[in-house]
């Protein structure tokens, strides 16, 4: 209001017109902001405060434009320098546009921005080192305190996001992180209680709903778990891994429809998801009791659009149906529906006497976990071999978890089955016992090829996976 004044006093000062931008500018009022950089002088300083504003708005080349030019007229400009970083997706060049701009002007702006690359590079030491001298806010306070997290100083990094909360108890993103690290701690209260105050802050905050719903299923209370991860997928529709985490609490919640076209959804797109026909299976075993008319229609569509899905014959089969696959014509016509679990417990036993791999992994999950029968892990453990003598990755993976603690040279035994399938859990499995073992090369080839399974785009691994990073120091370490 005191520069508003000014300026109509005053119209021909730049000095108050530039200022009274600036306010507007971070108050988010980016249109009239421009208006009165457009009336002064068009300076190097201007031009750069422009671009930023044009940065903002997502007009990215007005934004280089103005940049570029602030930068021919004067080339010392360190915000200019940190505007073209932002448009650049090559982080050499990023990199280098960074350090220059840091280079030119050693400040609390340039510190943090050039920081907060290194962490997107996972290079936590060099963030740290680079931020430590400059923490006078507290986007930096956070920013230290998730680096000091995923270097495994808990206690400091807790103490720098409180100290970040004290500084603006109104940052909501210091909030989040601070209900990350409580989360990993299993610390749910304090952990409900940050993601609370984030979102009371900022209710689009989707890492603080997703956090959230973590920590409330955690705790049991699994249908407001769910009403935050329906907050997230209205924002990120399309996001695989959200949807999966949303179809799981809407089959734990009894929501057995809903759940069900979300995974068939995810089957459709072809999402990597290891457990998803399992899942799939076991939520149409759950409607079976409930709505057997629905059930055979979702089976129905599951067969007519992936005949060849295994997992889905077979629960045609629960269903006694008929399959006409030679002319590729699919009907389902029920003669007899289960009435008891009993029926469908009986009719796997026989299929997995057959030889069936899936209803011999199916048998050896019902003895491990006691589901209609007493509890026998002498059977279970029967089942699960016969499964993955045959290549069954998911009963390979059972025995390798059983085995792990007494006996890892067998568990090592079965993961090596279901990695040779390209099971990523198996694989990263493999790597922490041989970790575990000194054996490094032979942990770093299993992170190695499990990583490029999960992200086959990605040129440097060490981007996603500070353990290739790590191992790859050792290594090279002991060479020399």
């Amino acid at each position: 209001d005191i520069l508003y004044q000014a300026i109509k006093m005053y119209p021909k000062i730049e000095n108050y017109q530039l200022a009274f931008a600036e306010v507007l500018r971070m108050q988010g009022h980016l249109d009239e902001a421009l208006s009165y950089y457009q009336k002064v002088s068009s300076s190097p300083e201007v031009k750069t405060e422009m671009g930023l504003i044009y940065l903002m708005q997502g007009q990215r080349d007005l934004a280089e434009k103005f940049f570029s030019e602030a930068l021919k007229e004067k080339s010392d400009i360190s915000q200019a320098y940190l505007g073209l970083s932002e448009l650049t997706s090559i982080k050499k060049q990023q990199e280098k546009l960074l350090l220059h701009a840091f280079e030119l002007q050693e400040t609390e702006n340039t510190a943090y921005h050039l920081a907060r690359f290194y962490v997107g590079k996972k290079d936590w030491e060099k963030a740290k080192t680079i931020l430590e001298p400059y923490l006078n806010y507290s986007r930096d306070w956070t920013l230290y305190g998730a680096i000091l997290a995923a270097l495994n100083q808990h206690e400091d990094a807790l103490a720098a996001l409180q100290k970040a909360t004290d500084l603006d108890a109104y940052d909501s993103g210091a909030w989040t992180q601070k209900g990350l690290l409580l989360e990993y701690e299993k610390k749910w209260p304090e952990a409900e209680q940050a993601y609370t105050q984030a979102l009371a802050l900022d209710a689009d905050d989707l890492m603080a709903h997703t956090g959230l719903s973590n920590v409330l299923v955690a705790v049991g209370k699994t249908p407001l778990a769910l009403e935050h991860m329906r907050a997230v997928i209205l924002k990120n529709p399309n996001d695989k891994p959200t949807l999966f985490k949303l179809a799981i609490l809407l089959q734990e919640t009894g929501n057995y429809e809903e759940a069900l076209g979300l995974y068939f959804k995810l089957l459709t797109e072809k999402a990597k998801i290891a457990a998803l026909n399992g899942r799939i299976k076991n939520c149409l075993l759950a409607l079976m009791k409930t709505n057997k008319k629905l059930a055979r229609r979702f089976i129905k569509g599951w067969i007519k659009n992936f005949p060849t899905n295994k997992v889905a014959i077979q629960m045609a089969k629960y269903l006694k149906v008929i399959f006409i696959a030679l002319t590729l014509v699919y009907t389902i016509q029920a003669k007899a529906f289960f009435d008891e679990d009993q029926l469908v417990l009986d009719w796997e036993a026989k299929l997995a006497k057959q030889g069936d791999p899936e209803s011999q992994f199916f048998m050896g999950e019902t003895f491990q976990y006691g589901r209609g029968v007493p509890v026998s892990m002498i059977q279970a453990m029967d089942f699960y071999k016969m499964a993955a003598g045959q290549g069954h990755s998911e009963a390979a993976m059972a025995l390798g978890n059983l085995y792990e603690n007494q006996l890892p040279d067998e568990a090592i035994t079965y993961y090596s089955i279901a990695a040779k399938n390209n099971y990523v859990p198996a694989m990263l499995k493999l790597a922490q016992i041989y970790e575990s073992q000194e054996q490094y090369l032979q942990a770093y080839n299993w992170y190695t090829k499990a990583m490029n399974l999960l992200f086959p785009d990605v040129q440097d691994l060490t981007t996603v996976s500070p353990d290739i990073e790590r191992l790859k120091k050792i290594i090279d370490e002991k060479s020399t």
